[in-house]
């Protein structure tokens, strides 16, 4: 069961990230990216699953690349017309270098996540 929830969690997050900016271009979602890279391995561990595919990097990565596919699909889309965190006047470059800052520290939580997890069951 938790090989399709843990994917379908970081899917359902990015497919939420997309309809809101969708919507409302105009608002950012600052931590969707975070929420999204991290909710696959983030659900992979919370499952208890004895599956070695679930503990290692596929999640990690699995969610870090739905979440930069969200957006790109976004981006391209022109659909990220909010401020950035650090600047009121919103550019391309700069909505990236958020984007790809964010997925990346979603990603350190699920990689640490799945090592925490990995370290109390074996011991």
């Amino acid at each position: 069961m938790a090989r399709l929830t843990a994917p379908a969690a970081s899917l359902a997050a990015a497919l939420l990230w997309v309809a809101l900016a969708w919507r409302t271009p105009s608002s950012t979602y600052h931590f969707a990216p975070l929420i999204v890279a991290a909710a696959w391995p983030w659900v992979a561990r919370s499952s208890g699953s004895a599956d070695d595919a679930q503990r290692g990097w596929l999640p990690v990565v699995g969610g870090a690349a739905i979440a930069l596919a969200a957006g790109a699909v976004l981006l391209l889309a022109n659909r990220l017309d909010g401020p950035t965190l650090w600047s009121e006047a919103r550019q391309p470059n700069q909505v990236v270098i958020e984007i790809v800052g964010a997925t990346a520290f979603g990603a350190l939580i699920g990689f640490v996540s799945q090592t925490t997890a990995r370290d109390s069951r074996t011991t």
